[in-house]
C-alpha cells in the first residue's frame, strides 16, 4: 500500500474519530494541523534532517512519514506529554525509557534530570536503534545508555513487525494483525527485570513506554521491578487489541500495588496545534476502572501514573 492511500485512510479515520469523541472545535483544530502539516510537507526538500528541539538535537529519518516527519514540520511530538514529562522529572532520576525509538524522551529525560541521572533507553527496532546511536553521539549525552533488545515477559527470540512509519513497529504476536508488505524480523527479547538485575540498579524512578499495543506483556516481566522501586509511570497504551478483561486486571493489578492515575490524555488529539491544557484530564484509578468497564476510554491514551507513598 502507497504512502499517499495509508494517509488517506489515517486521515479519514483520525477526522471520523475526532468528531465523534471530541465535537466540532476540536475537529477544526485537527484539520488546521494537517493543513500546515500538508503545506509544509510540500517544502520538506528545504527542512534539514537535523532537527533542534528540547535543548539538543535529532537525527530524524529522511522519509519516513512517522515521528521523523512530524519532528521535521513542528519540532515537536505529543506536545502535552512533553511538557508533562519536563515537569515531572527531577534531578538525579533514573528512567528506563521502553520503546525509545530515534530518542526524542530519552534526551528529554537527559536533559531534565542532569548529569547525575541516567536514561536507560531500549529500541527493538534495528532501523530506529541506528538513529538513536547517532544521535546519541550526535548529542554526546554522558548520562544516557541505548540497548537494541525488545522488553517482554520471556527470553529469547520473537517476531518484530518493521512498519513504514518509524513510531509503529511493533512485537508480533497471535492477537495483531501483520500489515501487508511488512518486513518481518527477529529480534531479542529480555524480561525487564532480569535487565535491571543485572544491571545492578539500585532505583528506578521513571518508567516511559511506548510499545505499540504490547504494553501488559512488558509489564508481565517487570512486576518486581515496579514493587521494589514504585517508579512514576508514564504509558502510551493501546485498546486494540488488548481485551477488556486484560485491561480490567492490568490496571487494578496497579491500584492494588497503590498507583493513582496522575494525568489522562487522548493521543488522537495530542498534536501540534490541536492539543490543548484542558484537555489534559485527572481520574481517581478507581473512576479509571469504571471507564474501562464502560468502554469509555479512546482507543489509544497516554497516562500517568505515580505511587501514593
Amino acid at each position: 500500500m502507497s504512502n499517499s492511500i495509508i494517509r488517506f485512510f489515517s486521515l479519514m479515520k483520525l477526522t471520523w474519530y475526532t468528531l465523534k469523541r471530541f465535537k466540532l472545535r476540536k475537529t477544526l483544530r485537527f484539520f488546521t494541523y494537517y493543513k500546515e502539516r500538508n503545506h509544509k510537507i510540500k517544502n520538506l526538500k528545504n527542512i534539514q534532517p537535523i532537527v533542534q528541539l528540547n535543548g539538543y538535537q535529532l537525527s530524524t529519518i529522511p522519509n519516513d512519514i512517522g515521528i521523523s516527519r512530524e519532528l521535521q514540520i513542528f519540532k515537536t511530538h505529543e506536545p502535552l506529554t512533553t511538557k508533562l514529562t519536563s515537569k515531572i522529572l527531577e534531578k538525579g532520576m533514573t528512567c528506563l525509557d521502553i520503546g525509545a525509538n530515534i530518542g526524542y524522551y530519552a534526551f528529554l529525560e537527559s536533559k531534565a534530570i542532569g548529569e547525575n541521572g541516567k536514561v536507560i533507553a531500549i529500541e527493538p527496532s534495528p532501523i530506529n536503534f541506528k538513529l538513536l546511536k547517532k544521535n546519541l553521539e550526535l548529542n554526546n549525552f554522558s548520562n544516557v545508555e541505548v540497548y537494541n533488545f525488545a522488553g517482554g515477559d520471556k527470553k529469547g527470540k520473537v517476531e518484530f513487525v518493521l512498519s513504514p512509519l518509524s513510531n509503529l513497529s511493533y512485537v508480533a504476536t497471535s492477537r495483531t494483525k501483520i500489515p501487508e508488505g511488512a518486513q518481518i524480523i527477529e529480534v531479542q527479547m529480555i524480561k525487564m527485570d532480569d535487565f535491571v538485575e543485572e544491571k545492578k540498579l539500585s532505583k528506578v524512578d521513571f518508567v516511559r513506554m511506548d510499545v505499540e499495543g504490547y504494553e501488559i506483556n512488558i509489564f508481565e516481566g517487570m512486576w518486581g521491578t515496579i514493587k521494589k522501586f514504585k517508579p512514576i509511570i508514564q504509558m502510551e497504551f493501546h485498546i486494540p487489541p488488548i481485551e477488556q478483561k486484560e485491561q480490567l486486571k492490568f490496571f487494578t493489578t496497579l491500584r492494588d500495588l497503590g498507583y493513582e492515575i496522575k494525568h489522562y490524555i487522548p493521543r488522537a488529539i495530542d498534536r501540534p496545534i490541536v492539543g490543548e491544557g484542558s484537555d489534559v484530564k485527572n481520574y481517581s484509578i478507581d473512576e479509571f476502572i469504571e471507564m474501562i468497564k464502560k468502554k469509555m476510554l479512546t482507543y489509544t491514551f497516554i497516562v500517568f501514573l505515580e505511587h501514593s507513598k
